[in-house]
Parts: structure tokens; C-alpha cells; sequence
């Protein structure tokens, strides 16, 4: 038995977009100064973010708002009915798990050396690549937790289906019984 099921981390993941789309509206650069942008980015030889990236309050409010969409439309989309959300989550984590496998192999593959910061691309940072990197982590972990639960969540669904013939069919009434 896990410690949080799949759809528990999905909510998790998207209160965490939330509040980095908040951050970044609000303090772009409180979110680059934390440790742990810092100290992946250092162990992986990338450049820390120039100012430029919260010197520009446009930019890094879409981003911030980007960040908001995607955690509520998440939100809503892990909160509807099983059988729905079960199929689109099941498509979804593998998805988003090669996605950002992908972003994290191209910010350290195609990595600028660590003193020619001044022709470094825009997304060779080291706060791209920490997102990208917690990213495949989180989206793992929710299509293992998908893919242990989804035995379980079948057999409720054709539970949940058969109980419902039942009583359409005038057979059981509105307790079971």
C-alpha cells in the first residue's frame, strides 16, 4: 500500500503549480535564488538565471499565469468522475513524463561550458532544468501510483456500472438492497 495514491499526487503536483505561478507572478526572483535551483544547476555545470528573467515582469507573469492554468485546469480535470478521469490520466502521466525527460535530456545535453554564459540559450538555465527534473520525478511516481491502482479501480467501475443497471432495472432500490 503506498503512502498517497495517484490522484492524491496529481492534486499535490497541482498545488505546487499554483503556488510556483503565484511566485512567479508575485517574486520571480525569490524563486531563483533557492538552494536547490542552485545546487542542481552547479552539480550538472549549467549557469544560474541572468537577471533578465525577473527583470522582465511581463514574461515571468505569463509564465506565472501559465503555470495557474495548467495547475486548475489539472485540478479539474483529476476531480471528475472516475471512469473519465481514470482514461485521461492513464493517457496524461506518461505523456508529460517523456515530455519533460525530453527538456531535461536538452538542457544538459546542449549545455552551454560554464564560463560561456554570454551565447547561453534562454532555456539552458539551471531553474529549467530543476523544473523539468522535478517534473519527470513527480510524473514517475503518479504513473506508477496509476498503474498499481488501476486493477482496483476497474473493478470498482464495473461495480459502480452494475449497480446502476440494477437499479435502472427497477431490480435493487436506491440503498443496494
Amino acid at each position: 500500500m503506498a503512502i498517497f495514491s495517484g490522484y492524491t499526487l496529481i492534486r499535490l503536483l497541482t498545488a505546487a503549480h499554483i503556488f510556483l505561478g503565484t511566485l512567479l507572478i508575485l517574486t520571480p526572483k525569490r524563486l531563483t535564488e533557492q538552494p536547490i535551483i542552485f545546487l542542481l544547476g552547479e552539480a550538472v555545470g549549467l549557469s544560474q538565471p541572468t537577471e533578465s528573467f525577473y527583470d522582465n515582469p511581463l514574461a515571468s507573469s505569463v509564465l506565472g499565469l501559465m503555470f495557474i492554468l495548467s495547475g486548475l485546469s489539472d485540478l479539474f480535470a483529476v476531480s471528475s468522475m472516475e471512469e473519465v478521469s481514470r482514461g485521461y490520466w492513464d493517457a496524461q502521466s506518461p505523456v508529460r513524463m517523456t515530455f519533460f525527460a525530453c527538456v531535461t535530456g536538452y538542457t544538459y545535453i546542449f549545455r552551454p561550458g560554464r564560463g560561456n554564459t554570454a551565447a547561453s540559450h534562454p532555456l539552458k538555465n539551471s531553474l529549467v532544468f530543476t523544473w523539468a527534473f522535478i517534473e519527470v520525478l513527480a510524473w514517475f511516481w503518479i504513473y506508477q501510483q496509476l498503474r498499481e491502482e488501476r486493477r482496483g479501480a476497474q473493478e470498482r467501475i464495473e461495480k459502480r456500472r452494475r449497480m446502476h443497471a440494477k437499479l435502472m432495472a427497477g431490480e435493487v432500490d436506491d440503498f443496494g438492497r
